[in-house]
């Protein structure tokens, strides 16, 4: 049954058009930068025509690949849009973390 059931999942891995990335600090002991994990969402966008889910603190790193920036507190979305859509946000909590996060 597992053999089969592996099987049916190659033959729907072409169909697949979204790639999740969950990342939280730096990758440690990983030879990569953020720079180039930004790169290769941006390609696998362009060239696959993938949507990329990415869940991560680092609200700048992500404004330059994304299209839609969401912030999250305790399960409940906050604020969405661009990211000059979040500069412009009034919450309080959405306002610090970007102070913070540089």
């Amino acid at each position: 049954m597992e053999r089969k059931s592996a099987w049916a999942w190659r033959a729907r891995w072409p169909s697949i058009r979204t790639f999740f990335c969950v990342t939280s600090r730096p990758p440690a002991g990983i030879p990569i930068t953020a720079r180039e994990i930004g790169e290769l969402i941006v390609s696998l966008k362009e060239k696959r025509k993938m949507t990329a889910v990415v869940v991560t603190h680092d609200i700048h790193g992500a404004k330059s690949f994304s299209d839609l920036l969401i912030v999250m507190r305790d399960g409940k979305v906050l604020v969405e849009g661009t990211f000059a859509d979040l500069q412009k946000s009034e919450g309080s909590y959405v306002v610090q973390f970007l102070k913070d996060s540089g």
